[in-house]
């Protein structure tokens, strides 16, 4: 499943050569910026958002079709009134609707009635390709597929806890045949040689209308019974027979059989078609655990959202984009525990709109596109779209990083073939977290002495330093002397605090070693700072080779800003274009950095030459990352710098990107305000 799809050889991108210390102080007019997402809007880029939309195309022309793709887009891939195949969906819209209103915890029976109508229309319309890992689906109705593989995820987990709760049946009771020399028995689980197939039904159904059925036709002898209908065998099963194990799929029926066995008795040839016929012995195919169908579901749920992301929360089905990413997350971070988590209400998604209400009486919303045309929801900005993309496949790659967590945190040789950094920081707690060349000390030290207390006769609080994206080996305190700051003979212990948009999983795999660590970094992604940490709270904010594993790069330098104290740095170091390599589809590596190294908005060093901007970029997107701080205000100085590789086995041609970042004073922020204010008197006094 970690397999990235491969979308041809990347197209060589131009370098610079310069490694030039860029130290650009901010020239222009501060711009009011508001919160929530109108907070990450540029107004030095088009679109909106900061990133300019680039042609994929390209870049490596493979991916021109998922720029057509998105122009199709339309309100039509989640309001399936006009369907080809309307009516399936409409009945399985209403089942879904009547049941989470009946059980708002989905988790009642209804769950496994409603997935056994869902499974067989996902397998005809969802197709996998094991050799590339390419997804295919062939259906108008994206979002209703959706909500039934979401369902079936469900159905799996619930399954899986029945099981575990389950305790064996007391000996089998008998039931009486309509032949009364014949009586019927079953077995607590379903059994594992279960014989040829002479007839199903493929539905929900009663037991005694199963049992009839089967003493209908003359070859079956026994037939496995369960949440999904019945399925009739022609093999003699005897008390005492091997049952699927529990906990595996299969454990959840069981098989009735009767007794005494008339013979094993074959169907005749019009019945037993060969690709009706069940491989038994060792030709068995295995079966699926509920937790591995269940995984199965949520990486299905994961390729269709690929399709629908763009209208789902102005849709009427009941799940929302963000509930089915946190929960793939949370399948991936503990399948053994899963089981679905509901959002608390449909607030205003990334589409246009909230949900539609339910009508009058509770019944469910109308399936049919909303009456100011069907192009609408989809027509959201080409930037917007993109990083709604971005995000999805980013939580996609949470299971390949934490199978390489899972490998680095193994106490185990002959899995860890490099433990010597797990052992010394078990050990001792210490770890290196910065880069040769770098002072975190000197950095607190620099940014304390362009602070002033918040109000006056107040002290300056604590020093603290936050190392984002720690992964988990998260360092403890840093002893500094702070020249200016500390007397000669005084040194401090300054707090370094580690977080992590992964920190759970980081925990988990620890526990699941016996592991206790000597410091835990906290479950914070760097987009979501600001729910994490209060505004201002760190003299420095540090960040190595993670930010490229984000899917919204330039929101989390903005976030990292609003965490960093007036005056404060942040500090970035990351590999060069690194997600090249993996054609920007390896895992969380959706994003390049680079410089730019004379950039039309540049500024002049005091030789005359330009300093060199920071560069974002994608095949899709692109922002002169310089040019936005000061542009909006958010940064007073960046600097931005080529180093050698730091890595000793890196090839002569790999560089490292360093970034500084201050962030504005309050002196000069009000100095800002003053001046935009006088330009916008000018200005309209000119008019």
């Amino acid at each position: 499943r970690a397999k990235p799809v491969p979308l041809g050889r990347p197209s060589a991108m131009p370098r610079p050569t310069t490694a030039a210390v860029a130290v650009v102080v901010a020239a222009t007019l501060w711009v009011p910026r508001v919160g929530g997402e109108a907070a990450i809007r540029s107004v030095s880029s088009s679109g909106g958002l900061g990133y300019t939309v680039t042609d994929p195309a390209s870049y490596d022309p493979a991916l021109c079709a998922e720029t057509t793709f998105d122009r199709q887009r339309s309100a039509r891939d989640c309001f399936c009134g006009q369907s080809r195949h309307s009516q399936v969906y409409w009945k399985f819209h209403v089942q879904l609707h009547e049941g989470l209103s009946s059980d708002p915890s989905f988790s009642g029976p209804w769950v496994h009635e409603l997935c056994a109508v869902a499974y067989p229309v996902i397998f005809r319309v969802v197709s996998v390709d094991p050799t590339d890992d390419s997804f295919a689906m062939h259906s108008d109705c994206s979002a209703g597929i959706l909500a039934m593989v979401s369902v079936c995820a469900q159905s799996s987990a619930l399954q899986r806890l029945q099981a575990l709760a389950a305790v064996e049946d007391s000996p089998s009771q008998r039931i009486p045949s309509r032949d009364r020399s014949r009586v019927w028995r079953h077995t607590p689980r379903v059994v594992t040689e279960e014989g040829v197939s002479v007839g199903d039904i493929f539905q929900p159904a009663p037991l005694a209308e199963c049992l009839a059925k089967c003493e209908e036709i003359p070859q079956c002898q026994s037939l496995a019974f369960g949440p999904y209908g019945c399925h009739l065998k022609d093999r003699c099963v005897h008390e005492g027979d091997t049952m699927v194990p529990a906990g595996e799929q299969g454990d959840d029926y069981q098989t009735y059989y009767l007794e005494p066995c008339v013979g094993e008795l074959r169907a005749p040839e019009p019945i037993r078609r060969q690709e009706l016929e069940e491989p038994t012995g060792d030709q068995a195919l295995p079966r699926n655990t509920h937790v591995e169908e269940m995984l199965n579901m949520m990486s299905f749920a994961l390729r269709v959202l690929e399709f629908c992301y763009h209208c789902i929360d102005a849709s009427p089905w009941p799940f929302l984009l963000s509930e089915v990413l946190e929960n793939y997350a949370l399948a991936v971070e503990a399948p053994q525990d899963f089981r679905w988590k509901r959002a608390a209400g449909r607030p205003l998604g990334p589409s246009t709109r909230p949900g539609p209400a339910p009508g009058a009486g509770g019944e469910p919303p109308s399936m049919e596109p909303p009456e100011d045309g069907a192009p609408t929801l989809g027509a959201l900005p080409p930037n917007r779209l993109t990083l709604l993309r971005l995000q999805v496949r980013w939580t996609r790659g949470l299971e390949m990083e934490a199978e390489f967590w899972r490998i680095k945190l193994s106490p185990d040789p002959a899995v860890n073939d490099r433990m010597e950094r797990l052992e010394t920081w078990m050990s001792t707690g210490e770890v290196t977290w910065f880069l040769e060349g770098d002072e975190p000390c000197s950095w607190v030290a620099t940014s304390r002495g362009a602070q002033s207390p918040s109000r006056p006769g107040r002290s300056l609080p604590t020093p603290r330093i936050l190392n984002v994206g720690s992964g988990p080996f998260a360092p403890g305190p840093l002893t500094c002397k702070l020249p200016g700051v500390d007397a000669a003979t005084e040194s401090r212990r300054i707090p370094v605090v580690a977080a992590d948009g992964l920190a759970r999983y980081y925990l988990r795999i620890l526990d699941e070693h016996g592991l206790a660590p000597p410091h835990s970094p906290i479950q914070c992604p760097v987009e979501e700072l600001h729910s994490c940490f209060p505004p201002g709270h760190f003299d420095v904010v540090h960040m190595r080779n993670a930010l490229d594993h984000v899917f919204d790069p330039l929101l989390g330098i903005q976030r990292m800003l609003h965490v960093v104290r007036p005056g404060g740095w942040v500090h970035l170091r990351h590999a060069r274009n690194e997600g090249i390599a993996g054609s920007f589809r390896n895992g969380l590596h959706q994003w390049a950095f680079d410089t730019i190294e004379c950039p039309e908005s540049s500024a002049r060093s005091e030789g005359g030459g330009c300093v060199p901007s920071f560069l974002l970029w994608n095949p899709e997107l692109r922002l002169d990352v310089t040019a936005e701080l000061l542009a909006s205000g958010l940064a007073q100085e960046v600097h931005t710098e080529l180093h050698d590789h730091p890595s000793d086995d890196a090839p002569e041609d790999e560089r490292y990107v360093y970034v500084d970042i201050r962030k504005p004073t309050d002196a000069e922020f009000g100095r800002r305000l003053a001046a935009a204010g006088e330009l916008a008197r000018v200005q309209a006094s000119a008019v």
